[in-house]
């Protein structure tokens, strides 16, 4: 069952430029949300990143991405905090899938799952 929606999930991934865009647009659209002090820290930490070429990596990408799409989801189920549940077990989940044969598990991985869902909360508060 849980290979099934891997592939699915491999199948609906766009590629590292669109990856990189929604990446960018969502942290974007926060910044504003957040208010000024914010949006310079933004600014910053995007020219810096697009610079020295530090923006995440393809994996973290993936990861963001489903964690923005299962956000998107639990949205129409779910409200406030309560929305970064379903990413946060769902990474989790995939991580210790990982752990036990089926790839490298990582915390950021985790992380990168949990962070859209994170993003989202704040803009809509």
């Amino acid at each position: 069952m849980i290979d099934k929606i891997l592939n699915l999930q491999n199948k609906i991934i766009p590629n590292k430029s669109i990856l990189t865009l929604i990446y960018l647009l969502l942290l974007c659209v926060s910044a504003f949300k957040l208010g000024a002090l914010y949006i310079v820290m933004f600014i910053l930490y995007s020219c810096f990143s697009i610079v020295r070429n530090k923006l995440p990596k393809i994996d973290k990408l993936k990861h963001f991405y489903m964690g923005l799409i299962y956000t998107l989801i639990s949205l129409f189920f779910l409200n406030g905090i309560y929305i970064i549940i379903p990413c946060l077990v769902l990474g989790v989940v995939k991580e210790v899938r990982d752990y036990f044969g089926s790839g490298t598990p990582e915390i950021l991985d985790v992380l990168f799952t949990v962070y859209p869902s994170i993003l989202i909360f704040l803009i809509l508060q």
